[in-house]
């Protein structure tokens, strides 16, 4: 490895006391850079829509929505100040690695290029390496993680090193980990609200779609509704806003109330989020530029997602994610657009979203101002929104599973796993019928994995009816 030459700019990659150091400040930079630009087209947007409101009420909400992207330019431009503050602080040396550096950058290089090495290749690596590990991320894809012993003058240097691994993990548990819990929020198991819940007359299902919410506040003020209970002082202002609260009671205490399985709260479309990305950058696709950036799309894949989706049987069909008109008898298909003039930008099918898609504004994406009041979604909800990382990550390893002619480990509903499921299996026993319920899969699903999980060493079983399970010491997570 050359020596590395580390510049002012937020450089990725760069020399630190002759360790090789990956900073996440690039990607910190660009994403909020991106924020930044967000919010200043979007507080420019609903600032001017408010001038030509055809009605004070109209006014109100989009002078509200101005107010929300500013505070959120505001608070990009602030992060971005202090990030590039807190680099330009910093007094980084080049360094010329040795020999046996440069022996483990071809074998991360290697690595990093393919998944197949030669036994060879294995057995030197392991001889510089130790602590093997793998780490879920907040994108929900895995990653590989091991220690490099490094041989310096006077002893040795322990290299904490990381890369992404082929395994993606999408769902609930991908989405809570990226949201911090609420201060002050007590820990309530969500057996105990699910029987709460149903005990006072909610449906089983809505009960246990609302408590499998990655919002902790989600499942409080349903809480609140059905039991009762006093307000919660740890709920933010935006969860208390009058026409949201509403429209979550209107949603999950609705008679009729129903959704997918047996209570999974969030379902993902990557392809039609994919879509959705690729026509806010270029503003109109045709099913040929879908294509040629995704090749898992067909040529009836770009037509579906601009009608509604085929009959399920249980769950609502799929709503458009985009709008589509003909040009010379070709589809061209660009972003929808809400009431408000922000275009549709996260598909997200949950229970309070009953369109799919969630505004750039924040709101349900509708095509009129709704006549209850406008509903605004708390900023949490925009985790959702699956990245352009996590689409491609995710199209990539589907397509690459299909490549190899193996199934597409896509987990689906009733079919979770072993990373799903391993989660919610603490030191405390737990039955297999407990983790169904908490994944929203059935129990003999859950079972298997649990199953998977003790050949292995992960988790032990504890005989009796029903058999339990817990989580022993060997466990990755």
């Amino acid at each position: 490895m050359a020596a590395a030459q580390h510049t002012r700019d937020l450089s990725l990659y760069y020399a630190m006391d002759q360790a090789a150091f990956v900073d996440n400040r690039a990607t910190q930079q660009a994403l909020l850079t991106k924020e930044a630009e967000q919010a200043r087209v979007g507080w420019d947007r609903a600032r001017r829509s408010a001038q030509t409101a055809p009605d004070d009420e109209t006014a109100a909400a989009l002078e509200q929505d101005a107010a929300r992207w500013l505070d959120r330019l505001r608070t990009a431009r602030r992060s971005l100040e202090a990030l590039e503050a807190e680099a330009n602080s910093e007094e980084q040396a080049d360094v010329a690695f040795e020999s046996s550096t440069q022996l483990i950058d071809a074998a991360l290089s290697r690595i990093a290029t393919t998944d197949r090495v030669t036994q060879a290749e294995i057995d030197a690596f392991h001889e510089l390496t130790d602590g093997w590990s793998m780490i879920p991320r907040a994108d929900g894809a895995l990653d590989a993680s091991v220690t490099v012993r490094l041989p310096v003058k006077g002893g040795a240097l322990l290299i904490p090193v990381r890369w992404e691994i082929a395994q993606l993990s999408v769902g609930t548990q991908a989405v809570r980990a990226q949201i911090d819990r609420p201060t002050g929020a007590p820990v309530v198991k969500r057996e105990q609200t699910v029987h709460d819940l149903t005990e006072a007359g909610l449906s089983r299902l809505a009960a246990l779609v609302v408590t499998n919410a990655p919002f902790t506040e989600l499942p409080q003020l349903v809480r609140e509704f059905v039991l009762g209970d006093p307000e919660a002082e740890w709920v933010g202002p935006q969860w208390r806003e009058p026409a949201f609260v509403e429209h979550i009671r209107s949603v999950y205490l609705d008679p009729k109330f129903q959704w997918n399985g047996r209570g999974k709260y969030v379902l993902y479309s990557w392809m039609r989020q994919a879509a959705v990305d690729l026509a806010l950058e270029r503003g109109a696709i045709s099913t040929q530029d879908l294509i040629d950036e995704h090749p898992a799309a067909s040529k009836h894949t770009l037509q579906s997602f601009c009608g509604v989706g085929p009959p399920n049987g249980v769950i609502r069909r799929w709503a458009p994610v985009l709008d589509g008109t003909l040009e010379r008898n070709k589809l061209r298909a660009s972003a929808r657009v809400c009431w408000c003039g922000a275009p549709g930008v996260a598909v997200a099918r949950v229970p309070e979203v009953p369109k799919d898609l969630i505004c750039e504004a924040g709101h349900p994406l509708q095509d009129a101002p709704p006549q209850g009041g406008v509903v605004v979604l708390p900023d949490a909800y925009r985790v959702l929104r699956m990245s352009g990382e996590q689409v491609r990550l995710a199209l990539r390893q589907s397509r690459a599973a299909r490549n190899r002619q193996l199934p597409v480990t896509t987990p689906t509903p009733g079919q979770p796993k072993v990373l799903e499921v391993l989660p919610w299996v603490g030191h405390e026993p737990v039955s297999a019928a407990q983790v169904g319920d908490a994944l929203g899969a059935h129990q003999s699903a859950a079972g298997t994995q649990l199953k998977k999980m003790a050949a292995i060493g992960w988790v032990v079983r504890f005989d009796g009816w029903p058999a339990r399970w817990a989580r022993t010491a060997n466990a990755p997570l």
